[in-house]
């Protein structure tokens, strides 16, 4: 229980701090732990409604499909653990706190401070690279482009969709949550983009831009999710040919 206590009373100092959006500090922490260098395949799931529920369905998936897969989601509910799961089950405290107090020492080290979020983020990848998980669901915290869990290099972006959110930290336009939300996407993986939740409201320059940016260095296509739960082909440099799952709104 003492370590326990120590972790869970470290992340209690921390939630009191504000947000701290960027990437250099958790990325030299992260460094730091060797939890860089593409060792362990990531997908990012982020937008502004679903993405915790879209998180949850592909993990469960991935399971399914004999895969062992890592999930990290956020806020939690009751418990903390409630935020890191493998193969639908959650870690133990125990478990849990161990690697929070790894973070720690690492950022006394480097001399760095990590916000709440940014702790639990590294201790998470920490547990699935102890775990070998065979691929970890990371759902994005707030925005993309400075969360951190955007220092990993995805295998698969995920943007469940765009609207107003956090307009203090994101902007206060879609144009710019999208463009925010837009730096979780990669020219070297695929991407799939859901529905907008204003069809009226063009955003696809900023969104389809880098979607259509990373299929033509794919040699693939870039796809938009539709409505209608149809399953259609695709052609891209991964695979000649497969099949997406088409989402209703």
């Amino acid at each position: 229980m003492g370590k326990t206590k120590e972790a869970v009373e470290y992340l209690e100092r921390l939630s009191e701090t504000k947000i701290e959006l960027g990437l250099e500090r958790v990325r030299r922490v992260a460094e730091g732990m060797g939890l860089l260098g593409n060792k362990l395949p990531v997908v990012l799931v982020g937008g502004t409604n679903g993405k915790g529920s879209t998180a949850f369905t592909l993990s469960s998936l991935l399971s399914a499909h004999g895969l062992k897969a890592g999930l990290y989601t956020s806020p939690h509910l009751r418990r903390l653990t409630e935020r890191v799961s493998v193969d639908g089950k959650e870690v133990d405290l125990g478990e849990l706190s161990e690697a929070v107090l790894e973070v720690r020492r690492c950022t006394e080290e480097l001399e760095v401070h990590l916000t709440y979020f940014e702790v639990l983020t590294l201790s998470a990848m920490r547990i699935f690279l102890l775990r070998e998980v065979d691929v970890a669901v990371l759902e994005v915290g707030l925005g993309g482009r400075l969360d951190a869990t955007n220092i990993f290099q995805p295998l698969l972006s995920v943007i469940t969709g765009v609207s107003l959110e956090h307009q203090d930290y994101l902007g206060h336009t879609l144009r710019e949550i999208a463009f925010e939300k837009a730096h979780i996407l990669r020219s070297s993986a695929p991407a799939c983009i859901g529905p907008l939740l204003n069809p009226n409201i063009h955003l696809d320059e900023t969104l389809m831009k880098w979607a259509l940016s990373a299929a033509r260095e794919l040699e693939g296509a870039a796809a938009r999710v539709a409505p209608g739960a149809k399953i259609v082909k695709f052609h891209s440099a991964l695979r000649e040919e497969g099949d997406v799952l088409r989402l209703p709104e």
